[in-house]
């Protein structure tokens, strides 16, 4: 498989191959994203320059150990991402869904009903399993500071997740967009950690 191939699978963050296991969710973030006034992108050319050298390097590692078979198999036929890959998709996914779901929030809380209410609920359960994604990234982290960093902000981004189930309860956006916004920061400085990249950029 080549790496531009791999890419393009990983930037198809809607492709149902890069889904979480049903059993972890059934909730359709997208469709709420979508009921928002405003479905613009947000990014920098930081984070863009960030995102695309962990890519690099995880893709790289993750082509290097995945097992021969499986390189000449399911990953060259483009049917699964090595697994370092497909974890770091996960994560990238639950940033912008994370984004779609608070803009949803801020745009349109008053109009959320319980079939939203408990999607948003089953949502905050996803971003929690997801920090097992994010746990085994942070992994093959070199540098030990960075590693802490990107551990701490996977421990607080399920504390927010389930501090979330309260005001998701209460059926309450205003107690609910503060939430997403503190997940939302920690999920960056989770990627901004994986990163050696100066500042300066």
């Amino acid at each position: 498989m080549t790496l531009i191939r791999v890419l393009v699978l990983i930037g198809g963050l809607s492709s149902s191959a890069f889904h979480v296991q049903p059993s972890r969710t059934n909730v359709n973030i997208h469709r709420l994203a979508a009921q928002s006034s405003d479905d613009s992108t947000i990014g920098i050319s930081r984070s863009d320059a960030i995102m695309k050298g962990v890519l690099d390097s995880i893709i790289t590692g993750s082509l290097l150990l995945a097992s021969p078979s499986m390189s000449r198999a399911d990953v060259a036929d483009g049917n699964v991402l090595p697994q370092g890959a497909a974890q770091f998709s996960r994560v990238l996914r639950l940033k912008s869904d994370l984004q779609g779901v608070k803009r949803r929030v801020v745009t349109g809380g008053e109009l959320i009903g319980k079939p939203e209410w408990d999607n948003i609920s089953r949502f905050l359960r996803t971003a929690y399993s997801t920090g097992d994604d994010m746990k085994a990234v942070a992994g093959g982290v070199a540098d030990p500071e960075r590693k802490r960093r990107a551990l701490t902000d996977v421990d607080l981004v399920r504390q927010y997740a389930q501090a979330g189930e309260i005001p998701v309860s209460k059926k309450s956006p205003e107690g609910l967009v503060p939430v997403l916004e503190k997940m939302s920061a920690l999920v960056d400085d989770f990627l901004d950690a994986l990163s050696d990249i100066p500042d300066e950029i």
